[in-house]
């Protein structure tokens, strides 16, 4: 974003709008992952609940896919994205189908083989943003602050004008 476009009034509130809309939605994301694990429907899909409302669970793959050599990739691959299409109607009831995404991570050691899959909110709005609207807004005051200012001592601003006219 350009100095010029950040001053425009117009991407202030589409950026405030993007922010509202990202506080509803995180807001909604997080009571329906709530419900969804207090009446059961995480754990019947083997999915866990932690602190930060992610839905997670680990899909454990077999040590023998390792001695497959480069394809194994694609394997896991395919493993992962197979999982997520079973969990994805799940989502898509509570409908937050479209406010999640998912997050892989690959466990590999000499005794275990696993991803750690966390399905979590994807947020539309940054820090940024939020800065950027906190900028504007503090902007907006000091430029008000100074206009009621100003009409307040408006006698005074007018005495000053008129007898530096009439000086010379």
């Amino acid at each position: 974003m350009t100095l010029l476009e950040a001053l425009k009034p117009r991407t202030f509130y589409e950026t405030c709008v993007q922010v509202l809309r990202n506080f509803a939605n995180r807001r909604f994301y997080t009571t329906q992952m709530k419900r969804l694990f207090a009446d059961g429907s995480l754990k019947t899909n083997g999915m866990r609940l932690d602190k930060r409302n992610r839905a997670y669970y680990v899909l454990n793959l077999e040590p023998e896919t390792l001695m497959m050599g480069e394809e194994v990739l694609e394997l896991e691959k395919s493993r992962v994205y197979e999982s997520l299409l079973k969990k994805k109607p799940l989502f898509e009831k509570a409908g937050i189908g479209e406010l999640i995404e998912a997050e892989t991570e690959r466990i590999k050691n000499e005794d275990y083989y696993a991803y750690l899959i966390q399905i979590k909110y994807r947020p539309i709005a940054t820090l940024w943003n939020v800065i950027y609207i906190a900028a504007w807004a503090i902007a907006a005051g000091f430029i008000a602050y100074a206009l009621i200012r100003i009409g307040f001592e408006y006698q005074s601003i007018f005495d000053w004008i008129s007898s530096a006219m009439t000086s010379k």
